[in-house]
């Protein structure tokens, strides 16, 4: 095995263990960008794809509904628990705080969320998977998307601070 199909391998497990963040291991290894992007794209793709099923699967459906209940209800949970004195107990700021996370979660969608998943934290995909309920192979295509956009942007990113960096 030559040493950039090394490289490449080591920037997939990677990105399979670590996600987008390791744009700038493949740079440091000496792999041009588009290579570097691939590799992040493929081991964070497969990290999406294989954590769903393993996740999803093993989770009780009883649970599943209870948190579909709750985030449907959030919101209202928290304006009466504000009302009944709740304030006292948890500080004023966790009303708005279910509320925003409410409506931005509404705003998103599952869609959002997935896209942003690798650049928030990977296990959100199998988060929404769990919370939202969507089609798999719809949550797969917008999975792949963000690891796809995130591995560009990450790899550009650290390829520009690096050139930055040596120039300055």
């Amino acid at each position: 095995m030559d040493s950039v199909a090394l490289a490449v391998l080591v920037v997939v497990l990677a990105a399979f263990l670590f996600g987008v963040v390791t744009a700038p291991l493949g740079l440091a290894l000496g792999l041009p960008p588009p290579a570097v992007a691939a590799g992040v794209l493929v081991g964070s793709a497969a990290f999406a794809v294989l954590s769903v099923p393993l996740v999803v699967d093993r989770v009780p459906s009883r649970i599943t509904g209870r948190v579909r209940l709750g985030l449907r209800h959030a919101p209202r949970i928290a304006r009466w628990w504000d009302r009944a004195g709740g304030r006292r107990i948890a500080g004023g700021r966790a009303t708005g705080l279910v509320d925003r996370g409410s409506a931005l979660l509404d705003r998103l969608g599952y869609r959002g969320v997935v896209v942003l998943a690798p650049l928030l934290g990977r296990w959100l995909v199998p988060a929404a998977a769990v919370a939202l309920d969507p089609p798999r192979a719809d949550l797969y295509r917008w999975a792949a998307l963000g690891c796809a956009t995130w591995s560009v942007v990450g790899t550009l990113g650290s390829d520009l601070l690096i050139h930055a960096v040596r120039i300055g």
